[in-house]
């Protein structure tokens, strides 16, 4: 039995959470770049703006509505999720932590006769302690969980999924391709059998589901007809890849730029490797050209001398990796460094032959970092004015995270 928190529109609420004058304002969040749009108020989904667009496409509308736009401040945005996950580790001892803006809660032992004042009370306990709109949805497995959350997004913030009748209705009203599990491409091919909603889906047989949409929808036939196949996962499984990949604010065609973009993508990728105590083995570096050129994404992988997430061992193989892969004229557009081979810092397998670097050097560029913010210390291959740097010309300060963007209150505060 579960519980779903799930953040309502998180981007744009954490937004509002420090300009209380936006609270009936249509709000919007553009991605990387200032691109397109991922997170809307509901005054933007009424008057049709779909999640996803291009900016240009729908910038008129927008401003005819009033709207107020802000680019991604994801500083803001991962410390206010880490407060309101701490909020719900609070309030339960088995919480799942499953994406920055939702969390799993376990109801082993809570009555069903209780479940909604329990949704209740965790969705109280996030807004005063956070400030933060949550919606809670109740039921037996997770997938169900998934769905009381969308009711409980339409209606008063909490639904519990606990009568039997409850579900059959829910079901009845849900399209396949808003099932967790299904998704458009597993929708597309049930309605060829017309199959188009969840109450459709689950008065299949079980053989018929396992042969045509493998055991994903198997588990999901099964979750969705009230039997738990998918437990709470209380620790996160180990990161077998990690990346870091940004768009840049036009068409790199030099080489020098691309090294600075590049090197600070490969000490990025490193401080996050040391931060989750992983190791990479090896590195692969990616460009990706502008859309409807014509050309084709360039890739190359190389092996780290010794598992390490040292930083200036990640800058010297990613120029080196550069060197091959990149040549005058290639218009790249974005680019982005992956760790592979991933394996814990405390289990690393020492050489014969040469000895890594020290660990204290990173340690303190870190500790460096951490007091003072990022970038105050960084290695010289990095740069200092980074002009490659994607737009982000409509970002709100980092109110929770700088001493010296702190907001303001009182007489003369601006905002």
């Amino acid at each position: 039995m579960f519980a779903l928190i799930d953040c309502d529109s998180f981007y744009v609420s954490c937004e509002r959470l420090f300009r209380p004058d936006l609270k009936t304002t249509p709000v919007a969040v553009l991605s990387n770049n200032d691109g397109c749009i991922v997170s809307r108020s509901s005054e933007v989904k009424a008057i049709g703006v779909p999640n996803g667009s291009p900016l240009f496409k729908v910038r008129d509308q927008l401003r005819r509505a009033g709207a107020v736009l802000f680019s991604s401040n994801y500083t803001l945005y991962g410390d206010l999720s880490g407060r309101v996950m701490a909020t719900l580790q609070s309030q339960s001892s088995e919480t799942e932590v499953y994406s920055i803006d939702e969390a799993f809660v376990s109801l082993h032992g809570l009555p069903r006769s209780s479940w909604e004042e329990y949704g209740l009370q965790l969705r109280s306990a996030v807004y005063r302690e956070v400030g933060i709109p949550v919606s809670v949805g109740l039921a037996s497995t997770k997938t169900l969980a998934k769905l009381a959350t969308r009711v409980a997004k339409r209606g008063e913030g909490v639904c519990a999924l606990s009568h039997p009748d409850c579900i059959a209705d829910t079901l009845r009203q849900t399209d396949t391709a808003d099932v967790w599990g299904i998704g458009p491409r597993f929708s597309r091919k049930l309605a060829l059998h017309s199959v188009f909603t969840a109450e459709d889906f689950i008065s299949l047989p079980e053989r018929w589901v396992q042969q045509e949409l493998t055991v994903v929808g198997l588990r999901t036939h099964r979750e969705l007809r009230g039997i738990p196949c998918i437990p709470l996962e209380r620790a996160p499984p180990p990161r077998r890849t990690m990346v870091h990949s940004r768009s840049f604010r036009g068409r790199m065609t030099s080489l020098e730029p691309l090294q600075e973009a590049t090197a600070s993508f490969a000490a990025r990728l490193g401080a996050k490797l040391r931060r989750h105590e992983l190791n990479a083995s090896w590195l692969r570096l990616f460009l990706v050209p502008p859309r409807n050129s014509g050309l084709s994404g360039r890739g190359l992988s190389g092996s780290l001398p010794w598992p390490t997430a040292d930083t200036r061992a990640l800058i010297q193989l990613t120029h080196r990796l550069l060197s091959r892969l990149w040549d005058a004229g290639f218009p790249c557009t974005k680019a982005g460094v992956m760790a592979l081979e991933l394996s814990p810092r405390k289990v690393m397998q020492q050489s014969l032959l040469s000895q890594p670097p020290d660990p204290a050097v990173m340690a303190v560029l870190d500790a460096v970092n951490a007091r003072l913010g990022r970038g105050t210390v960084r290695l010289a291959a990095e740069g200092v004015e980074h002009e490659w740097s994607g737009k982000r010309d409509l970002c709100s300060q980092r109110y929770t995270t700088r001493w010296d963007e702190l907001p303001v209150i009182g007489e003369g505060a601006g905002r």
